[in-house]
């Protein structure tokens, strides 16, 4: 579990594959928010608040890619809504807005731990 928690050095770049992993699905962002880091006993979770808008199936890339991210990251308080009115270029399908709060973690070493 240490080698999948990043440590401080490593957040920076997480965060980009985080953002990256949207990009590549397709999708657009409305917000990326990272919060205060919340501390636990030898962990620390880094809460993202996201919007992205896109398609069903680009939605389903972007968590598909976070799961395959090679640290751990989680998704909480998933809501999906329908952008009434906006249907797409064919006329035939309708945006989705996904607001989610993205979890990363790091792993506090015995001097900054709890």
């Amino acid at each position: 579990m240490r080698r999948r928690l990043p440590d401080r050095t490593e957040i920076a770049a997480l965060l980009v594959d985080v953002s990256q992993a949207g990009l590549a699905a397709g999708l657009e962002f409305e917000r990326f928010q990272p919060t205060d880091e919340r501390r636990r006993n030898f962990y620390a979770e880094l809460p993202i608040h996201t919007r992205v808008t896109g398609h069903f199936h680009e939605l389903g890339r972007f968590i598909s890619g976070l799961a395959a991210l090679p640290r751990i990251v989680t998704i909480h308080d998933l809501d999906i809504s329908t952008r009434r009115g906006e249907p797409d270029a064919s006329g035939t399908a309708v945006p989705l807005n996904l607001e989610a709060t993205v979890k990363t973690y790091r792993y506090l070493d015995e001097e900054t731990a709890e």
